[in-house]
C-alpha cells in the first residue's frame, strides 16, 4: 500500500518517524509529509524505507511577517496542494494534527469521500487542547492511544474508533550520550527525573512539594526536572538535592537522563497518554505516574500509580520504589517485556496493516 502520514507542523515527529519506519519494514511505500523541526535531532530525511517530505508545509517564510502569521497564511495553500496530490498518490492517509482546525477538517473530509483518511487524536481526553469531536466526523476512522480516549470518542458519537498504542520510543534508549552532560550526578545517588515540556497540567509543582520528604527519607536522592517551561513558573532556587533545567533538551540529553534515572516521575493532573512515559519504558526505567487519563494502563508494564495532586502520596511512592532495589528490578523487567510486545512498533505496524487493508478494500481501490 501507499501510506501517507501527515504532520503539518512536525508536532509529533518522535511518533511519526518510528511509525513510518515500521510500516516500511512491513512492506509498504510510506511517505511522511511535514516541515523542518529544530527540536528533533534525528534527520527527517534519513529514515530507512521512508520518503520524508520535510518541505510539504511552510517552505517559504514570507518575511518579514512573524513566523506564526506567515504559517497561518501559508497553511491553506500548502494543505490544498497536498490534498490534491494525495488523491492520486496514496492509498490511505493518516493525519496526525490539524493546525488549521476547521479548515483542515473540511479539507480532509472532502478527501475522505474518495479514499480512506484517518486522524490520530493524540489528545483525546483530559487536556485543554483535546480535539473537538465535531471536527472528526468527516474522517474514515479516528485513532485513540488509550482505552479512555477511545471510549470518550465513541461516547461523542464517532463511529469508527481504533485503539492503537503509542510504540516505545527506542531512539532514546539507543542514542549516544551528549558530549556534555546536562547535569552532574553522583554515581550512587538514587535519581528521579521529570522531563518534557513543563506545562501547568504536568504537575511539576506537586513533585517539588513532595521532594523534601523524599530527601528526608533518602538523603542522597537526586531530582532533575528538565524541560522548557510553558506557562509554568519554576522556583528561583531549587530545593536541596534538586536540579532545574528550564530549557529544551536535545535527544541525546533526554536519552541520557532517562537511562540514568532510577525513576521517571510524571505527576500529571490531566493527560491522555505520554510520549515521555514510553520513552522511559524503552530505557527500562520504572515509572511513577498519576492515575489520570490512560497512564493507569502502564501498571503491570513498568509503572506504579498515585492519586493526582497529592504530594504526600507521591513522596511515599517515590520513597518506596527508590528504597527497594527488588521492586525497581521487577518494574524494569515489566517495562522491557512490554516494550518487546505491547509497545513494539512492528506489532503496531501489523495492526495498522490489517486495518488499512480493510479500509482500502472497502473503498474498492
Amino acid at each position: 500500500m501507499r501510506i501517507a502520514i501527515v504532520d503539518p507542523a512536525s508536532w509529533s515527529l518522535a511518533y511519526d518517524l518510528p511509525l513510518a519506519e515500521s510500516l516500511a519494514r512491513a512492506g509498504h511505500e510510506v511517505s511522511l509529509y511535514c516541515t523542518r523541526s529544530p527540536h528533533v535531532g534525528k534527520p527527517t530525511s534519513d529514515v530507512p524505507g521512508v520518503r520524508v517530505v520535510h518541505n510539504a508545509f511552510y517552505r517559504r517564510r514570507l518575511r518579514p511577517l512573524p513566523r506564526r502569521a506567515a504559517r497561518a497564511l501559508r497553511h491553506p495553500l500548502d494543505l490544498g496542494k497536498l490534498v490534491r496530490f494525495l488523491r492520486d498518490n496514496a492509498d490511505v492517509v493518516h493525519v496526525q494534527w490539524m493546525p488549521g482546525r476547521k479548515l483542515d477538517a473540511r479539507a480532509w473530509a472532502q478527501l475522505a469521500q474518495v479514499m480512506p483518511v484517518t486522524f490520530t487524536a493524540h489528545n483525546a481526553q483530559e487536556r485543554e487542547e483535546a480535539v473537538d469531536p465535531e471536527l472528526l466526523r468527516g474522517f474514515t476512522a479516528v485513532i485513540a492511544h488509550s482505552d479512555g480516549g477511545a471510549r470518550m470518542l465513541r461516547d461523542a458519537g464517532i463511529g469508527a474508533v481504533w485503539r492503537m498504542s503509542i510504540g516505545a520510543y527506542t531512539q532514546y534508549a539507543e542514542t549516544a550520550g551528549p558530549k556534555r552532560l546536562p547535569v552532574s550526578l553522583p554515581d550512587d545517588a538514587p535519581t528521579v527525573v521529570m522531563a518534557g515540556l513543563l506545562r501547568p497540567y504536568k504537575g511539576a509543582d506537586v513533585l517539588l512539594e513532595a521532594w523534601p520528604a523524599v530527601r528526608a527519607a533518602i538523603p542522597n536522592a537526586q531530582l532533575v526536572i528538565a524541560g522548557k517551561p510553558m506557562g509554568v513558573e519554576l522556583p528561583a532556587a531549587a530545593p536541596e538535592g534538586a536540579t532545574l533545567l528550564p530549557r529544551f533538551l536535545t535527544e541525546e540529553e533526554l536519552g541520557w537522563l532517562l537511562r540514568r534515572a532510577d525513576v521517571c516521575c510524571l505527576p500529571y493532573r490531566r493527560i491522555d497518554m505520554s510520549g515521555v512515559a514510553v520513552s522511559a519504558l524503552a530505557c527500562g526505567t520504572p515509572l511513577v505516574v498519576s492515575n489520570v487519563g490512560g497512564l493507569g494502563e502502564y501498571v503491570g508494564r513498568g509503572a506504579e500509580i498515585v492519586p493526582p495532586g497529592d504530594p504526600g502520596a507521591l513522596a511515599d511512592m517515590l520513597i518506596a520504589v527508590l528504597a527497594d532495589p527488588g521492586r525497581q528490578d521487577r518494574l524494569e523487567a515489566e517495562a522491557r517485556a512490554a516494550v518487546a510486545t505491547h509497545y513494539s512498533w512492528d506489532a503496531i505496524a501489523r495492526e495498522y496493516t490489517t486495518r488499512d487493508q480493510a479500509l482500502v478494500s472497502a473503498f474498492g481501490t
